[in-house]
């Protein structure tokens, strides 16, 4: 009996060994696991933290555009009104009562453009000695600066 005690109970010390060699394999893929999914989480906050800088880049560069496009449409609608007064507030020109489309702006503009190039033709068929209406390129002073008519 002896004998047989002692065999059931190496029998049973080789399935508790076996057990414990399974709980700590287990162990140790949950430790490798765990490893792992903390290295995820890391790589997902840095990456989380680069998106945020980026996010905070482009909503800067966003605003500065912004700002931007706010102070380009200020100057183009001070251009606009500009040549508005232009065409529009020369003498004789009836100044219209209702909004005015750019087409009609560039209608009134080119009108003006071929009226005074038909009156510099004109002046010119009658021998008048006139400065040539059209500058070229190379011509154009470095600064622009206001031209004042010339007294004589």
């Amino acid at each position: 009996m002896p004998k047989q005690l002692t065999a059931r109970l190496q029998q049973e010390i080789e399935l508790k060994n076996k057990a414990v060699a399974e709980f700590k394999a287990e162990v140790h893929g949950l430790k490798q696991e765990l490893a792992a999914q903390r290295a995820g989480m890391t790589e997902l906050e840095t990456d989380f933290r680069e998106n945020q800088a980026k996010m905070a880049s482009l909503q800067k560069i966003h605003n500065q555009t912004k700002v931007y496009l706010e102070q380009l449409q200020a100057r183009f609608e001070r251009f606009r009104g500009k040549i508005i007064q232009a065409a529009y507030c020369a003498p004789g020109a009836k100044f219209p009562l209702n909004e005015i489309s750019d087409v009609e702006i560039l209608r009134t503009m080119q009108k003006i453009i071929d009226d005074r190039s038909q009156f510099h033709q004109l002046l010119t068929q009658k021998g008048e000695r006139m400065p040539p209406l059209f500058i070229m390129e190379t011509q154009l002073p470095m600064k622009s600066k206001p031209i004042s008519p010339k007294k004589n």
